[in-house]
């Protein structure tokens, strides 16, 4: 994911994962005042970055919607971040609670 420290649909999102979870996700700092700021990850895909969070799904070798990979910005919800990913696991839709974001909800610029 790709995020800013002080975006609020960012801090949802790796609240929704829970720590666990989360140090799992690969996770890029794109504001200069955050702290693992690394501009030579951020220069590189810039161009795709429409807001924050912007997910990136890589390819891992299968097609998904006519594509390769995707770029997804706004906050998800889990379930549709798991479609996202083709992630295999096991995944208790309990665990989002009733203030899961809706299909796709905001993002800051």
């Amino acid at each position: 994911m790709y995020g800013a420290y002080w975006c609020p649909h960012c801090s949802h999102q790796k609240e929704l994962f829970g720590n666990e979870a989360w140090s799992l996700i690969p996770y890029v700092e794109c504001s200069t005042k955050g702290f693992y700021y690394d501009s030579s990850k951020v220069e590189k895909v810039k161009d795709k970055i429409d807001g924050f969070p912007t997910w990136h799904f890589p390819k891992n070798g299968r097609v998904r919607n006519g594509k390769k990979e995707q770029w997804v910005s706004g906050e998800m919800p889990l379930e549709r971040i798991v479609v996202l990913s083709g992630f295999k696991g096991d995944f208790d839709l309990a665990l989002e609670g009733r203030d899961a974001a809706p299909f796709s909800s905001g993002s800051c610029s």
